[in-house]
């Protein structure tokens, strides 16, 4: 799963022009060289209908799963432009920003560049795009999924069949007029925010950086620190981005801080959260875990998380759905063709985008 904690302006009436030069043939548009650098399974995913075909683009087929040396094949092309999606491995740094390398452009499907594009190519002035906030909305629904079932007691469900009066077991609760706690202020949790609305929700905020005014404009209370924050929360959505000063940051004591069944759900990075401390407070049964990431991934058999009384655990599914997925093609198809115009495409991701990114 993407989850930005970035915000966009509104976008322009014009697209603004690039900063580089787009040359054109006399009397047609030129071709450029793109190098198509995704999975097939990404390719019938993203584009099902067969029509991975760009109009002004010369194609080049590089699939990361068709063996031989990728990054060896890579350098051999002569694209200046590159699709790239989950896949899709880490791009050489050091021939992106040699001045033989041709690439001037990658347009990302999926979400945060972290594990195709070097941090250095951005810095160097690299151009990037990926899916902006599109996934942001699924995200959200699925914490709220997530949360639902973890009050409504969804693990226990097939087990209350045949172990007598369901309602006397199960004890559910429900999330209307809940007090509900936000750990970051992203995309994600401000659509989130969206969601929760219907059911009167006492909503919290906090995010390090993230002023307590633009938290107010989405009708949600600031808190002055985590501490102030997980001690108030019944349901606390845990969805900061993944940073060097938040790796960790959801320590032993904070989740004490929790009150006594809370609701933790996450929907960020398992390497947020001590998550030896999160199991041990649900063995307590002091409070619920509903998670769909985790410190290890994938979930394997033997996982800790996987044994916590009561966890609702979904397998890093927070993101796009597959019926979404076609529309993730049409937005890069539409940037492809952005670029060959000589506009911004739209998602630009920026040093402090690729920071932030889970």
């Amino acid at each position: 799963m993407s989850c930005q904690n970035t915000d966009t302006a509104a976008r322009p009436d014009k697209p603004e022009p690039l900063s580089f030069a787009v040359t054109r043939a006399s009397g047609a548009e030129q071709r450029r060289s793109l190098l198509v650098a995704i999975s097939e399974q990404e390719e019938r995913m993203f584009f099902p209908d067969g029509s991975l075909q760009f109009p002004g683009y010369e194609i080049e087929r590089l699939h990361p799963e068709g063996g031989g040396d990728f990054h060896a094949s890579m350098r051999g092309s002569r694209a200046e432009v590159v699709l790239s999606a989950w896949a899709t491995p880490l791009l050489d740094a050091q021939w992106l920003l040699s001045q033989e390398c041709p690439v001037k452009y990658i347009c990302q499907i999926s979400g945060s560049l972290r594990r195709q594009v070097p941090r250095a190519y951005l810095a160097n002035g690299g151009l990037a795009s990926n899916w902006a906030g599109l996934a942001a909305p699924m995200v959200a629904e699925h914490a709220l999924l997530l949360a639902l079932g973890a009050l409504r007691k969804l693990p226990e469900w097939r087990a209350s069949f045949t172990a007598g009066p369901a309602r006397t077991l199960l004890r559910t609760r429900t999330l209307f007029g809940k007090r509900v706690g936000m750990h970051g202020f992203g995309r994600v949790a401000r659509e989130l925010v969206k969601l929760l609305k219907p059911f009167g929700t006492k909503t919290c905020a906090y995010s390090a950086g993230v002023s307590h005014d633009y938290i107010k404009s989405f009708g949600v209370t600031p808190c002055d620190s985590l501490a102030e924050l997980f001690a108030q929360s019944q349901v606390l959505f845990e969805c900061e981005a993944l940073t060097g000063e938040s790796w960790g940051s959801v320590t032993r004591a904070l989740i004490g801080a929790l009150p006594e069944g809370a609701v933790f759900v996450n929907v960020g990075r398992g390497r947020l959260v001590d998550e030896s401390a999160l199991i041990e407070a649900a063995k307590r049964k002091k409070i619920h875990i509903a998670l769909d990431v985790a410190a290890s991934e994938p979930i394997l058999d033997g996982n800790p998380v996987l044994a916590a009384p009561g966890a609702l655990i979904s397998p890093h599914i927070g993101g796009p759905t597959d019926d979404f997925l076609p529309e993730l093609g049409r937005f890069a198809r539409s940037n492809l063709e952005r670029y060959l115009r000589g506009e911004k495409p739209e998602g630009i991701v920026t040093l402090r985008d690729y920071d932030r990114a889970t």
